[in-house]
């Protein structure tokens, strides 16, 4: 099967992560789709203190 590659000068876009309540078995998932995020966005996310601004304005509910 031949590889398929996105048209060039295409923008390709991954979704935020959701936000993180704190609820219990949801921390792992939520880290992964944070790394992912910041992985997918590494121009922007260039240093840890942008990583954790980030994944702070996420937490709701107390989980901060």
């Amino acid at each position: 099967m031949a590889e398929e590659h996105a048209p060039e000068g295409t923008t390709l876009k991954l979704k935020m992560p959701p936000d993180f309540t704190g609820e219990h078995g949801e921390a792992m998932d939520w880290l992964q789709k944070c790394k992912l995020y910041f992985a997918f966005n590494s121009k922007t996310f260039d240093d840890d203190q942008k990583k954790v601004v980030f994944a702070l304005m996420l937490m709701t509910g107390g989980a901060a």
